[in-house]
């Protein structure tokens, strides 16, 4: 028997809570409605049918659990946001000039 439940992928710590851990999910689904399934030895989230993260069950109290794949995943996601909001940037040598004096 498990605990099953549904959550928000929270937006700004990546994570699905489950008792009171808190488990990395693939940052991809962030902000989406997933299902948490928690049972003696893991704990399971799920994203339209997908499986976007499966971790073993932690019993200690408040710990942060993180898969490394997701962590690599997010630190892609920001280097291309912030690649994509550089490039949409305007140069420099663009802007016009005042020289006072």
């Amino acid at each position: 028997m498990g605990l099953a439940g549904a959550g928000v992928a929270d937006q700004a710590e990546r994570v699905a809570a489950a008792d009171p851990n808190d488990y990395s999910v693939d940052p991809r689904v962030i902000g989406r409605l997933v299902a948490v399934t928690a049972t003696l030895g893991r704990v399971i989230v799920v994203c339209e049918g997908r499986t976007v993260a499966d971790h073993e069950r932690c019993w200690a109290s408040r710990a942060v659990i993180a898969d490394p794949a997701h962590v690599e995943t997010a630190r892609g996601l920001r280097a291309a946001y912030s690649a994509a909001k550089q490039a949409s940037l305007p140069s420099l040598s663009c802007l016009p000039m005042t020289i006072t004096g």
